[in-house]
């Protein structure tokens, strides 16, 4: 009862208001004034805009949709001129094909004067209804978003593998015909070959750092992210050639290159690379 009582008496005032706006504002022929502009968004949404006139501080367009009269089921209002133009969107309104739309463009001059137009139009399946475009997502939040997902995987692979940890590093299963590579000739080496087996990732970015590591190569990625992914990617190939480092524990180290920027023997693989 409550409800319909709130009900009642919105729609008693939008009447009252409809009454006072047509008694306070002079309504003016539509055919001297320009037509409004209508843009219809899919799978709701509505632009409307109408060209600036002398003097017109402010308007507000109300639209009826398939009826004359009671209260407005679209109610626009800017003072914002862009190109020229009064330019007003309801993002919640919902517009279909073969609406009736009766519309009242109310002028406001500034002080208490004020003029009204009524404009009427069936959309048509002509009109052209464009397909909403998705809202761009600041770097900042994104890069938020991506942070926390990385945050989440690493918990769900510490509690998966059983481990404490979770690295950046992965297994490079073969290593170069030379073992006197310097740090910076191996990391180069092996982007090349991550490039050529593996082309869709970034690796120039994703690849931090290369070492030797038993009878391969290991080497960082950035992010445990790119980590995981990278992985997921290399299990479509048909040769698997890299693998996460974090399970290589055990491995025997079949050369003893004391040169090697880090070395691993025997159980002690069970380690990680010193960040």
């Amino acid at each position: 009862m409550v409800s319909f009582s709130r009900k009642l008496f919105a729609m008693l005032l939008t009447l009252l208001s409809i009454s006072s706006l047509e008694g306070f504002c002079n309504r003016k022929r539509a055919l001297d004034y320009p037509k409004p502009n209508f843009k219809f968004l899919h799978p709701k949404g509505l632009t409307v805009w109408y060209p600036t006139l002398p003097e017109v501080k402010k308007i507000e367009i109300k639209i009826y949709v398939n009826r004359l009269n009671g209260p407005y089921d679209i109610s626009l209002s800017t003072s914002t001129i862009s190109d020229k133009k009064f330019i007003a969107t309801d993002d919640n309104a919902f517009i279909r094909i073969r609406d009736h739309l009766k519309s009242d463009i109310i002028f406001y001059y500034g002080g208490n004067n004020c003029s009204v137009i009524g404009h009427s139009f069936t959309v048509k399946d002509s009109s052209p209804i464009y397909t909403k475009a998705a809202k761009e997502t600041k770097p900042d939040k994104l890069e938020g978003e991506v942070k926390l997902l990385e945050a989440i995987i690493n918990d769900l692979h510490s509690n998966c593998s059983n481990a404490t940890t979770v690295s950046n590093h992965l297994f490079l299963n073969f290593r170069p015909a030379s073992a006197n590579l310097d740090p910076q000739q191996l990391k180069m080496y092996t982007l090349k070959e991550l490039q050529r087996k593996l082309p869709k990732m970034d690796w120039k970015t994703v690849l931090v750092r290369a070492f030797y590591y038993n009878d391969g190569v290991g080497f960082e990625v950035n992010t445990v992210l790119n980590k995981l992914k990278a992985l997921q990617m290399f299990k479509a190939l048909a040769r698997y050639t890299v693998t996460d480092l974090d399970q290589q524990s055990g491995i025997e180290d079949d050369d003893d290159d004391e040169s090697s920027p880090i070395i691993f023997h025997g159980k002690a693989a069970a380690g990680k690379p010193n960040p």
